[in-house]
């Protein structure tokens, strides 16, 4: 199988999405703590009802923006002083190799190295440990079929995916 090449540059949209990704179920929890705040100071309060007895739920309320608004803000820092987002790089899937070079340097891993892999529709995320992981979106491809054909040696070669 001849390199598939790709090339790009990782935009704040993609860096996003990646980002939830990598969050998976994790990202629940930013609705779900603030609704059971809600729910279980709603059902807790009694006759006669006070303002104080409600800001338990008040605050709830109130969290689920802040926690969203705060995610976004660090996430939007994150990108914004990651020197690597501001330049484009370029690399190749091979049998045997992920290779990937940028004005900074350039790495050629083994597929050995990727403990795991996410895929989806229009991103892919290899890992090389719990948090450390690789960025490769539809759009750094030059067409559909080298997006199908890294999708299926990414499948073949790291086992564990998700």
């Amino acid at each position: 199988m001849p390199p598939i090449a790709f090339q790009g540059k990782i935009t704040f949209h993609t860096f996003k999405k990646a980002q939830m990704v990598n969050w998976g179920w994790k990202k629940y929890i930013l609705l779900i703590i603030p609704i059971l705040i809600v729910l279980s100071s709603a059902f807790a309060v009694k006759p006669p009802y006070s303002v104080e007895a409600f800001l338990p739920s008040l605050a709830g309320l109130i969290i689920i923006p802040v926690l969203f608004f705060t995610t976004q803000s660090t996430w939007k820092k994150a990108f914004k002083n990651t020197p690597a987002f501001k330049h484009e790089f370029n690399g190749t899937l091979t049998e045997t190799h992920y290779n990937v070079s940028s004005p900074h340097g350039s790495s050629s891993l083994p597929w050995s190295e990727f403990t795991k892999a996410t895929i989806q529709e229009d991103l892919i995320l290899l890992y090389q440990g719990p948090a450390v992981f690789q960025l490769l979106s539809l759009d750094m491809f030059a067409s559909k079929q080298d997006w199908a054909s890294a999708e299926n040696i990414i499948k073949q070669k790291v086992s564990k995916r998700s």
